[in-house]
């Protein structure tokens, strides 16, 4: 396989001396201005024939005091990742590209294209020690004797298949409609591109993927010491363990009526006091349970 490290320059000259061919530099986000009354409904009849065509979920959710929103169910194996709108500005964002093309990959934060042939997810460096991810990206990209003239939004690796019939690497910015369609960070995102692939479901999708990141990040952490991953998809989570309410000490407040035995509940404190320590909490807590 060939390698090549790529970077942007004004005036579109060769800067790398590893063979190296220009590209473009990812494009910042462009702001979507509001619609008015009469687009916003527009673009909701549009997105809804585009789901229907598609054969995707589309959801209408009423709000009180707040227009309905909507949240369309994209296919994500034989289950659905869900991308809510609560403005018009996302229902505008998702309509400038061809979503339906598109499909989610198993629990990361990847996007695939079976007519395309193309696969992108995010990618992270794995945490080593108080080393930020910015500076084992310039490791990745082989810039840390000039740390200033370092742009992470116009550098990329590309890997060429040794032969026909297989996908090319590529590891770069984000790509306008993997931002889109998954809202990327104000910051630059990294992602690992595979495209002419050949592939017609997401069980084959997936394990393309995985079987290229896992080979490829292998190769790259013994060549730069640089670990990195892919990145797994981002959940809010629904469940609430404490009323949410404002408790009132002063009428709920009770006398003590109840004595706890010291070794319990001195496990209990120390599991609500390991602050940023899962594991140990879990610990704490199930002998907790066990007493």
């Amino acid at each position: 396989m060939s390698v090549m490290l790529v970077s942007m320059s004004d005036d579109k000259e060769e800067v790398s001396t590893r063979g190296a061919e220009v590209e473009a530099a990812f494009d910042e986000e462009e702001v979507v201005p509001p619609l008015s009354s009469q687009e916003l409904t527009n673009a909701r009849v549009e997105l809804a024939a585009r789901c229907k065509s598609a054969g995707l979920t589309l959801e209408e959710r009423s709000q009180t005091e707040h227009p309905p929103s909507l949240r369309l169910g994209m296919k994500c194996g034989r289950d659905f990742r869900w991308l809510s709108f609560g403005s018009d500005e996302g229902i505008a964002r998702v309509l400038s590209i061809p979503f339906e093309k598109y499909v989610f990959l198993g629990d990361y934060e990847a996007v695939c294209s079976y007519q395309e042939g193309i696969v992108e997810a995010a990618i992270r460096a794995h945490t080593q020690g108080f080393m930020p991810s910015s500076y084992q990206f310039r490791r990745l990209f082989d810039n840390l004797g000039r740390p200033d003239s370092f742009d992470m939004g116009s550098v990329s690796l590309i890997v060429d298949p040794p032969e026909a019939g297989m996908p090319r690497i590529e590891i770069s910015p984000a790509s306008e409609l993997f931002g889109k369609l998954l809202r990327s960070p104000a910051r630059v995102r990294l992602t690992l591109k595979l495209t002419n692939c050949r592939i017609s479901n997401h069980d084959q999708a997936l394990a393309l993927l995985n079987r290229t990141a896992n080979s490829l990040f292998f190769q790259i952490d013994l060549l730069s010491d640089v670990a990195l991953m892919l990145e797994r998809e981002r959940r809010r989570s629904t469940v609430s363990t404490r009323p949410a309410k404002t408790p009132d000490l002063t009428n709920d407040l009770q006398y003590p009526t109840t004595e706890f035995d010291d070794a319990p509940l001195s496990l209990y404190w120390y599991g609500r006091s390991a602050f940023g320590m899962p594991l140990l909490q879990f610990l704490a807590f199930y002998q907790v349970i066990e007493f």
